[in-house]
């Protein structure tokens, strides 16, 4: 009975250490990270209190030191202040943000963030219990503590490596639960929070259903009355708009954003459905927004490859 205890035993350790045995490196693409902030002062006359939610992007690659790396934008802050003029609250740094890259061999992932050249490591998932994780960020002081537990989360179909300490989480191929950069902001107010994480399209984080669409000034197209997805897309040369049939005939403007925020075109749609040529637009992503004289009454993105 002692022996097949001993045997149950070791198969459950094998097994659980199978789990996270394939590493699941950072994406070099396609990627959203989504970041919830929350910060108050009750100290203030007025309660301050902030809510904001941001993206980091992936898109596009640069050198640096000889070193390739993958850079990081924010596009955009969305923020509910109630009392903007008088509270100083946090704000995320907007439009290029850093440039990270990784080293599959070693599971390490650096960094090199806005005005600077010197990489700084992010995330090592070599370690084990009983080392010292280096956390940094862009908004809050650097913090060593040490790994006290190593767990896995089964995400996407497949198991992640969890180095973990209390509150404390680094999820292989993803980063920190608080944010991609703001693993050290633990104990700082405001609160950062990882909201989801969106790798080709999908969302892998928290699960496969939660909505991880990227936060720009563009609304979000579910707070408009329709969502429109062109035909083709992705497109090289032009793409079709089909205009819902209750607003066929009625003048309407086209605008065009990137991802972020800046105007690029503003068209009148004078049929349906209208075809917009690319003509000066870069390779990219873009965001529409469709409005009639009152109000806007659709929106959508679209890739041009």
């Amino acid at each position: 009975m002692y022996r097949l205890s001993i045997i149950i035993l070791l198969f459950f350790r094998f097994n659980a250490n199978g789990q996270t045995s394939v590493y699941h490196p950072f994406p070099d693409s396609n990627a959203v990270w989504n970041i919830y902030n929350y910060s108050s002062d009750p100290y203030m006359p007025s309660n301050c209190v902030q809510i904001g939610t941001y993206s980091y992007f992936m898109q596009g690659d640069t050198l640096i030191n000889s070193n390739l790396y993958h850079k990081i934008f924010v596009p955009f802050f969305d923020m509910i202040n109630n009392q903007p003029n008088l509270c100083n609250h946090f704000y995320p740094i907007i439009g290029y943000a850093g440039a990270i890259r990784q080293e599959i061999q070693s599971k390490k992932v650096w960094v090199v963030f806005k005005d600077s050249l010197s990489e700084t490591l992010l995330y090592d998932f070599s370690l084990t219990v009983g080392d010292t994780m280096h956390l940094i960020s862009q908004y809050c002081p650097p913090e060593d503590i040490l790994v006290t537990q190593i767990d896995s989360i089964l995400l996407d179909g497949n198991y992640r490596k969890v180095l973990s300490n209390n509150h404390i989480k680094i999820i292989e191929g993803i980063g920190s639960i608080n944010g991609l950069f703001e693993a050290s902001c633990r104990n700082f107010s405001p609160i950062w929070n990882l909201t989801c994480f969106r790798q080709n399209g999908n969302t892998v984080y928290p699960d496969s259903v939660t909505n991880c669409e990227l936060i720009t000034l563009v609304p979000n197209s579910s707070n408009q009355i329709y969502s429109i997805i062109p035909v083709p897309n992705p497109f090289h040369v032009f793409t079709r708009i089909k205009i819902p049939n209750y607003y066929e005939n009625i003048g309407l403007t086209i605008s065009i954003y990137d991802v972020y925020g800046k105007l690029h075109r503003i068209l009148f749609v004078d049929n349906s459905p209208f075809i917009l040529h690319r003509e000066n637009l870069s390779s990219g992503i873009y965001f529409f927004r469709i409005r009639n004289n009152k109000e806007n009454i659709a929106s959508g993105k679209f890739v041009i490859n």
